[in-house]
């Protein structure tokens, strides 16, 4: 994959994507794509959605302030259980209303990272509550967007503002693979590269309760001393 490419998840969801025009730098519109594992239709040809994290070149000095909130962005559910995800955005928002254990229990779970706001999103959840295969694929649809963005060596900073937004959605295993690739890129980049430390930090930020093993700070400190 070259570097810095968006993200093609068209393989990962098992359908083939028919080849689209594009402009440098620009990525395709995400396409639809189903609960059902099934449906022809693939996540997404490339991620799009988020604005580009700022890249104005100075450090802020409240990169780890105590107890920050999580970086969540809310969007609107399905109009059902078998509704289409229609970005990104969508994705995470959906997923971090549930249990990141999809055996769990969805009502009242206590195991959620955002609550739910109105009577749409109650619906879906009720929908939801018996359909494991659905919630599942939800987990699994999480796991390929990392895995695919774990495959770009210089990943370009819209790719970036979209994978970060998954970080409070992600199951351990997940997430490990994503804040360890954020690590790793920053401490062999020899100039400062300020996508790459916007993403960590947010990353960072998203971590549950006993997501970020020990030396995690100290290496990203380190990094940030040379």
């Amino acid at each position: 994959m070259p570097a810095g490419s968006p993200l093609n998840l068209s393989s990962a969801c098992g359908a083939p994507t028919p080849p689209a025009k594009q402009t440098p730098e620009q990525p395709q519109a995400v396409n639809h794509c189903s609960f059902w594992p099934d449906h022809p239709d693939p996540i997404g040809a490339k991620i799009k959605d988020l604005q580009p994290l700022p890249t104005t070149p100075h450090l802020r000095n409240d990169i780890f302030p105590a107890d920050a909130p999580k970086p969540m962005v809310r969007s609107a559910t399905p109009a059902d259980h078998r509704g289409r995800i229609e970005s990104t955005q969508q994705l995470a928002f959906c997923a971090s209303l549930m249990p990141k254990d999809p055996l769990l229990p969805i009502v009242e779970s206590g195991t959620t990272e955002v609550s739910v706001s109105n009577d749409a999103e109650r619906t879906w959840l009720s929908a939801m509550q018996e359909n494991l295969l659905a919630r599942a694929h939800i987990r699994w649809l999480l796991s390929q967007l990392v895995a695919e963005f774990v495959k770009i060596s210089s990943p370009e900073s819209s790719v970036i503002s979209e994978i970060v937004i998954l970080g409070p959605a992600l199951c351990r295993a997940d997430y490990r693979i994503l804040v360890s690739f954020f690590i790793e890129r920053f401490e062999q980049t020899p100039l400062l590269n300020i996508d790459l430390l916007g993403g960590m930090v947010q990353v960072v930020q998203s971590a549950s309760p006993g997501f970020l093993e020990d030396d995690d700070l100290i290496r990203i400190l380190e990094s940030l001393h040379q």
